[in-house]
């Protein structure tokens, strides 16, 4: 599909259709814009009116389309789009979005969204403004997770080399890491389909925020990635296949059952010791009753830091003796939490 959208001259998009049971050759009701009327005199001295309204804005986030997670390769893919959106007909090209009966409106490469990103598919940022937009969608199949971007990913692989790691980078790993949630109460599919340490392991919304990092507090040892084709790098993985080897420094923390804190025994009971984002609503191991806090109950689980200045890294839960599975990330820790941490070679699956 990605070489279709790819090698099209012209990509009709049915933005405003619900399904494929759905018509979009309708009529179109633009919202009402407020109009300014000012009077206006002809050459011939008869009078007549003006209007100024403010130009329309091209939203495709708002369209039925953009709910559907296969439609954003359409989208970037295409070399020209003609949008049958809900209130306007657009026509998209790398150069101007422009609208039934309006003028153009210029693309510029710093826009902030995926209508600019084909203008700058060498960008980082640009990756990462895609993939929030894909993972704030809906897959019919879940096991589509990393195949309905997969297109997407060869374009900018195409730009930054390297392995691609089941949607995180090889030259760039352990920022990579860093992705987080949006929100703790997001599930995991039913049945894995990417390592924990993948944002393709969990549904709903991630960003980057934490990963604009400089230095890293890992030495990454190895990593595998099994493709289930091999004849497919950027689509599904064999997530049992897939490992990632570090070395670092980790400590054992218990984790506060809301997952917004990192905490440590103290003498009138937790003290918090650390910013948290979860990545799931999961199940995870609890402490022991004698390591509870009052009636407030905790999670066991320890901390790998991924780098220093400022100290950010991985929650992650112990499944064996040097074996561990991500369960969220940590984006502040406080002084006295740094002590106690020793250095240590990991295998997270």
């Amino acid at each position: 599909m990605a070489r279709i959208f790819e090698q099209a001259s012209v990509t009709i998009s049915a933005s405003s259709a619900r399904s494929i049971h759905e018509g979009f050759l309708k009529p179109r009701l633009p919202q009402a814009v407020s109009r300014l009327k000012l009077p206006y005199q002809k050459e011939n001295g008869t009078p007549g009116s003006i209007f100024l309204e403010k130009q329309r804005q091209y939203n495709p986030e708002q369209e039925p389309i953009s709910l559907r997670a296969w439609t954003l390769q359409e989208h970037m893919l295409s070399p020209r789009i003609l949008d049958y959106s809900t209130e306007q007909l657009w026509w998209l090209c790398s150069d101007a979005v422009l609208y039934d009966n309006g003028k153009g409106i210029p693309i510029k490469a710093d826009l902030g969204d995926t209508r600019s990103l084909k203008t700058n598919w060498g960008s980082l940022e640009g990756w990462r403004i895609a993939v929030r937009d894909y993972t704030k969608r809906f897959l019919t199949f879940p096991g589509d997770k990393l195949p309905a971007i997969s297109g997407i990913a060869a374009q900018y692989g195409r730009t930054f080399g390297g392995a691609y790691l089941a949607g995180l980078w090889e030259w760039n790993l352990p920022s990579e890491l860093l992705w987080s949630t949006t929100r703790s109460d997001i599930s995991r599919p039913a049945r894995q389909r990417a390592p924990s340490w993948s944002w393709a392991s969990v549904d709903g919304e991630i960003n980057h925020n934490w990963c604009d990092i400089n230095g890293g507090g890992i030495t990454i040892i190895e990593c595998r990635i099994s493709p289930v084709s091999p004849h497919f790098p950027y689509g599904s993985v064999d997530p049992l296949l897939c490992s990632l080897k570090v070395r670092g420094d980790t400590k054992r923390f218990f984790w506060s059952e809301d997952k917004r804190f990192l905490c440590e025994a103290g003498e009138t009971g937790s003290d918090y010791v650390g910013r948290t984002q979860g990545d799931a609503d999961e199940f995870l191991p609890r402490c022991d009753d004698a390591l509870d806090f009052g009636k407030r109950k905790h999670y066991s689980v320890w901390a790998l830091i991924i780098t220093y200045n400022p100290t950010r890294g991985l929650i992650l839960t112990q499944i064996g003796e040097d074996t561990f599975r991500r369960a969220g990330v940590f984006f502040r820790l406080w002084d006295h939490g740094l002590i106690g941490f020793q250095e240590r070679t990991i295998t997270l699956l």
